[in-house]
């Protein structure tokens, strides 16, 4: 009976040694990643072949390189006082249009970055879609 539970045990053990090797030459992932203007697309393959995208970067520039049809960005006035403009909180100044993932903006140029623990932000100078009002914008990334 002792010898049957040493055997068990035993492969048992074997098994799982076995399967924690497998799964690791099989969960080696190939990244590669390509940058384009305004934007960075990550792609990824795991396990079981299955291939994870992850772009980065503004609303428009994403949905142009997937080849959805974006209205053009209209050009930025020359005289604009960019300290004088309003904040973007939970909803355009000017009119109160929402934008979770920036479809209601146009984004124009990075105005300033902070990097640090915890704290990644960037802040943009935008006009909403809806109004046509600049704003500033603040993204905040969760990394």
């Amino acid at each position: 009976m002792g010898r049957f539970f040493w055997f068990t045990g035993l492969a048992a053990v074997v098994v799982g040694v076995w399967r924690a090797l497998d799964s690791e030459s099989r969960e080696k992932r190939e990244v590669t990643l390509q940058e384009q203007e305004g934007f960075s697309v990550t792609r990824t393959r795991g396990a079981g072949g299955h291939e994870v995208v992850r772009f980065r970067g503004s609303y428009d520039d994403i949905m142009r390189a997937l080849g959805v049809v974006q209205d053009e960005k209209p050009p930025l006035p020359t005289s604009l006082d960019v300290d004088s403009l309003p904040v973007y909180h939970f909803g355009c100044p000017h009119c109160g249009a929402m934008s979770i993932s920036g479809e209601n903006m146009w984004r124009y140029k990075e105005l300033s970055r902070t990097r640090g623990y915890m704290d990644n932000t960037t802040t943009y100078l935008v006009k909403c879609k809806k109004c046509n009002g600049f704003m500033k914008a603040t993204v905040d990334h969760d990394d």
